[in-house]
């Protein structure tokens, strides 16, 4: 090879591209050496401009390659995302490669190793209607972080402690630490506590005074 940082040439003729350029290669016959010969010049093609950096999804949400590069892509196995115009969308969990292919020149990409991360799965294991001061759970209570929806009407802990604070409905959503995939509670309905009153702070003995709620 005349550009062997461009390419390599094996004694059996096979050729490797190393870098986009041009290459030509000489061989000369054995064993007497007596004549060599010049190849046509060899066109190495660079490979697609895409970043080949590992994706993380979640099942359910979608990625789109940008800038949108001209060629196809293909994915192996299939089932775990789909391709459409550019846009991957997350079907299940598992891993997967993805693989483009210029339009121009035919020439493929390094593989895009894909990981799709099953959602968390969240449970209400107390109850689904507490009274304001009152607690409940839910779960997943470790590795990820809980947020509530609306603060005002009830708080949660990142063990999953639900704590009622005025009347309404609330959700909570759960982050997985590792994966960063969330997902969202059923709603939590948070009753108002029951306030008790009477006519009169007094009553005789062997009469009766009703309390109202």
């Amino acid at each position: 090879s005349n550009a062997p940082n461009i390419a390599s040439i094996t004694p059996n003729g096979i050729i490797t591209g190393l870098s986009a350029g041009d290459a030509t290669f000489t061989f000369t016959g054995t064993p007497t050496v007596c004549s060599s010969v010049i190849s046509p010049i060899i066109k190495i093609l660079p490979l697609p401009d895409i970043s080949t950096t590992p994706l993380n999804l979640c099942v359910g949400s979608t990625f789109t390659y940008s800038p949108t590069p001209n060629g196809t892509w293909d994915v192996f196995p299939l089932g775990i995302i789909s391709i459409n115009n550019h846009t991957f969308d997350a079907l299940s969990e598992g891993s997967t490669k993805i693989i483009f292919t210029a339009a121009n020149t035919g020439c493929k990409s390094d593989s895009i190793l894909t990981t799709v991360n099953a959602l968390p799965i969240v449970n209400v294991v107390g109850n689904d209607t507490i009274c304001v001061g009152s607690t409940t759970s839910l779960t997943p209570n470790s590795a990820g972080t809980w947020t509530s929806s609306t603060l005002p009407i009830a708080t949660i802990d990142n063990f999953g402690i639900v704590t009622g604070l005025a009347q309404g409905n609330v959700t909570f959503t759960y982050v997985n630490t590792i994966s960063g995939c969330a997902a969202t509670s059923p709603n939590i309905h948070i009753a108002p506590s029951p306030v008790v009153t009477t006519e009169a702070l007094e009553v005789c003995e062997g009469s009766q005074l009703p309390l109202i709620s």
